[in-house]
């Protein structure tokens, strides 16, 4: 609204005079302090807005940095981390050439003990042919007797002590040959790029395509000292 509208001509009149002589009056000078306010404010507004438009654009730009649109290595990586299969832990375990030799190991100590055994019962055979030959004293039957009781005797505390020893020698072994067999399938999970590699007998289906059974066999036997 200008000013003609606002003032009652007597008004006008009086601030035509004073802005020709160069005096203002307080009404005067009241409008125009308001009018240097709404530019002001219009001028903080203008600015408020182009600090935000700038502000947003910043943050725009920095989450793109920080994660960054999937291209193709990207993408070709997140597929690789989704890689999984799936393997039969006990045909491993068996077929692990460090498994045949413990088992070896074992066997040997066994038939080191079937001998000692074979040699205690032909001493048992040979000393009940004597005691049924039928020409010994009451005397020497009892020394027989009593020598075959004790050889008995002896072959039964070896049974139980070698039962004893292996089973605990062949948990030691299980045990050991479990964690070593840990670390080279969890080498050979991060080498073929693998996310997870799952136990056969735990699963309910899987594709056949997925068994990697084999490949870890070849893996672990090949690299023997690893």
């Amino acid at each position: 609204m200008g000013i003609k509208n606002k003032f009652p001509p007597f008004i006008k009149s009086k601030l035509a005079c004073q802005c020709v002589t160069g005096t203002q009056t307080p009404l005067l000078t009241l409008m125009l302090r308001r009018n240097r306010q709404a530019k002001f404010l219009l001028s903080a507004i203008v600015l408020l807005i182009f600090f935000s438009v700038a502000i947003a654009v910043f943050s725009q730009e920095k989450s793109l940095t920080q994660y960054p649109v999937l291209n193709e290595e990207n993408s070709a990586q997140a597929d690789a981390e989704k890689k999984m299969g799936f393997a039969d832990f006990l045909t491993i375990y068996h077929s692990y050439s460090q498994t045949k030799i413990e088992d070896e190991r074992l066997k040997e100590a066994g038939s080191e003990l079937q001998e000692k055994i074979d040699t205690d019962r032909n001493k048992i055979i040979e000393l009940e042919k004597r005691m049924n030959s039928g020409i010994l004293s009451e005397k020497e039957m009892g020394n027989l007797s009593k020598e075959v009781e004790e050889l008995k005797t002896q072959i039964t505390e070896n049974i139980q002590k070698f039962n004893l020893k292996i089973d605990s020698d062949r948990r030691q072994t299980i045990d050991k040959l479990i964690e070593d067999l840990k670390v080279k399938l969890s080498n050979y999970g991060k080498e073929q790029g693998y996310a997870m590699i799952f136990d056969k007998n735990e699963l309910i289906f899987s594709d056949t395509r997925l068994d990697i059974t084999q490949e870890i066999i070849d893996y672990i036997n090949k690299n023997k000292n690893e």
